[in-house]
């Protein structure tokens, strides 16, 4: 075993052709950013470092979002891709690929930190020895964006590196996913589509295109690398992982393609499509073409019977993925025409648009602004549990149909928050702010709790060949797991709910957070995340172990709501405005108004944020009653057992 993993190790590195399409990758960046000289300076009135300063950052910078890409991917590859044991250690193929995520996490680690310090540099248009011997590094550092944005992706990179060189089990790779992925997208979140009018669409279209390349270019290489090292024992399983790795594909290139038009529509708008950076943007967007038109020939050909696939199946793809990010690490240096040609209001420089005003009634339910993010997110969601449904019914099994309801309304509500009135006003005043939160939290995150996604997840899945898992295989995994066991366990998710709730709001934190749009959007994730890890233990019914009797879920939810009330009335009476800094600036209110404003969120938590727990407590003590009344038989811990046994075996059951 240890033979073959270092073989598998060393397939990667000792390969000739990767290293030409990255030195062919690296010298279009170079050539690109010398190639357009001090222009892009000069066009944002900015000192130009010269030549080989702006060489080597470009160099850098393609290097880091490379190898955060491949790190991101082959992890992504190691854990949905090829096959674990039993026990979720592991096999070969995810052991291997788990090596190249690690190693690229190293080289990761190392490229952004020094793009944190060339970021800096080139900002004040001087080189990075310039700046180290003025010692303006930490003045420089506190005024820039960018420098900041490569420290968030520095240090998810030095985390990844270090958990992956450790990792033995997919659960622990998979968990990494949730630093590498915002680890690589952070940087995008600074340059052209985080400024200027309609940035808020700009930064939500960039989440979706900057996380589906990186993880299709890492997905990719580890296929490749997978492919050179195939043996005979595991060219049974190859059909599957190339399978899935064609259905990746598809859902990678509607993403890329939608949002790359999306993105060049709003940088270019009215500008010239003729200039450098829309030369660029055009270019970017042929080679996406010509890689759905490469997937679409490959899926209408098919593999002779009994063929072992090569890897220079993969080659195409990858070639063509590196010269677009060759192509965008050119694009993020030059100032796009919707920043330098299109006049921005205030508002439109602080969140991408306008607000028309304090908000109505009339404009809550008129106004609205798709959030696409979220859109993309919900629509999502909906299909794959609708598939799942659809899995488990052709097996001869059935769903209850209120679960299906609940996940669609869930989500539905997930939209309407995001995307309606209450989402434009969200993020210029602070009680509609408050409202999307009480209702991404307390509304759709128990709806999203009572479907059982997870235990959908059970039971749909079929059974896989060569042992390679599946999504039933991932659902009993991570519901085995010690950390879903300890977030879920109710007083710990009680905790975690209560702190964040009043660190996040009662420091300066808020105040950091609110002025940026993806901070809007790590809002939101949280606030669902949260709500989903409070009420899992209380209304979930796909937990593999002992949750607290009913009246210990009563318990549980009677006790959060002295919190929520004491957060109203530490709003409501609180002489300190949250967020001053950010809605002073943004001038929609005068003072006054901004804490009348503040008052009415906080009687808005104080009263709106009771009646989902008052109403879950009821449904709670009305199902206690019935079973008590039904069965006869004893209460509390031993009848919630009961319930969730009977349940248990129905899962199994459905399947049969």
């Amino acid at each position: 075993m240890v033979d073959s993993n270092s073989g598998r190790r060393r397939a990667v590195t000792r390969s000739p052709l990767l290293w030409i399409l990255v030195a062919l990758g690296a010298l279009i960046a170079v050539a690109g950013v010398v190639w357009s000289g001090p222009v892009p300076y000069d066009l944002v009135s900015s000192a130009y470092p010269g030549d080989l300063s702006v060489a080597l950052m470009a160099l850098a910078r393609l290097v880091a979002l490379l190898t955060g890409s491949v790190t991101a991917g082959a992890a992504a590859f190691a854990t949905f891709f090829v096959s674990h044991h039993p026990d979720g250690l592991l096999g070969g193929a995810g052991y291997a690929a788990r090596q190249t995520a690690s190693n690229a996490a190293a080289v990761w680690t190392v490229a952004a930190a020094v793009m944190v310090l060339m970021t800096a540099a080139d900002g004040a248009g001087v080189t990075v020895r310039d700046m180290l011997e003025q010692g303006a590094f930490g003045t420089l550092y506190d005024a820039m964006e960018a420098p900041n944005a490569w420290t968030v992706s520095f240090l998810a990179a030095a985390i990844v590196a270090l958990v992956l060189r450790a990792a033995l089990h997919w659960t622990t790779v998979a968990a990494t996913l949730c630093l590498s992925v915002p680890g690589v997208i952070a940087p995008g979140m600074v340059g052209n589509n985080g400024q200027g009018a309609d940035h808020d669409q700009a930064t939500n279209l960039l989440m979706l295109h900057s996380a589906a390349a990186a993880l299709w270019l890492g997905v990719l290489i580890a296929t490749w690398a997978y492919l050179r090292t195939l043996d005979e024992d595991g060219a049974s399983t190859a059909a599957e992982v190339l399978r899935r790795v064609r259905w990746f594909t598809a859902v990678v290139l509607v993403v890329l393609g939608g949002t790359g038009v999306g993105l060049t529509w709003i940088q270019i708008h009215d500008g010239d499509l003729t200039s450098t950076y829309g030369l660029l943007a055009l270019g970017q967007a042929a080679a996406t073409l010509v890689l759905v038109l490469i997937a679409v020939v490959r899926a209408r050909r098919r593999a002779p019977a009994g063929a072992t696939p090569r890897p220079r199946a993969v080659i195409p793809d990858v070639a063509l993925v590196l010269a677009v990010f060759a192509v965008a690490a050119v694009t993020a240096r030059i100032p796009s025409p919707a920043i330098l040609y299109t006049a921005a209001s205030a508002h439109q420089i602080y969140i991408g648009y306008d607000v028309p005003g304090p908000w109505t009634w009339m404009g809550l339910l008129t106004r609205w602004r798709v959030d696409l993010l979220w859109l993309t997110i919900a629509l999502a969601m909906i299909a794959v549990y609708l598939l799942a449904v659809r899995s488990v019914r052709r097996a001869g099994g059935s769903w209850p149909r209120h679960r299906l309801v609940f996940w669609t309304a869930g989500w539905l509500l997930v939209v309407v928050a995001t995307s309606s009135g209450i989402n434009l006003w969200s993020s210029a005043q602070f009680s509609m702010h408050m409202v999307l939160h009480l209702i991404l939290n307390l509304a759709a995150a128990p709806l999203l709790v009572a479907a059982a996604p997870l235990g959908l997840a059970r039971v749909a899945g079929p059974e896989r060949p060569g042992g390679i898992s599946g999504p039933r295989e991932w659902a009993t995994t991570f519901l085995r797991s010690g950390l879903v066991r300890t977030l879920t366990h109710p007083w710990v998710a009680l905790t975690i709910y209560v702190i964040t709730l009043f660190f996040f709001y009662l420091t300066p934190l808020f105040d950091d957070v609110i002025r940026y749009h993806w901070g809007h959007q790590w809002m939101n994730f949280h606030f669902l995340v949260t709500g989903f890890l409070f009420f899992w233990p209380i209304l979930g019914i796909d937990l593999l172990y002992k949750r607290p009797g009913t009246l210990g879920r009563v318990a549980l939810l009677l006790a959060i709501m002295p919190f929520h009330a004491l957060f109203g009335i530490v709003l409501m009476t609180s002489d300190t405005l949250l967020g001053n800094t950010f809605y002073e600036a943004f001038d929609l209110l005068d003072a006054d108004a901004l804490h009348h404003d503040q008052l009415i969120g906080g009687v808005l938590v104080w009263i709106s944020g009771e009646i989902p727990v008052l109403v879950a407590v009821v449904v709670l003590l009305a199902r206690w009653l019935r079973d008590e009344l039904g069965d006869g038989g004893p209460s509390g811990d031993d009848d919630d057992e009961s319930d969730e046994s009977r349940l248990l075996d129905e899962l199994r059951e459905l399947r049969s």
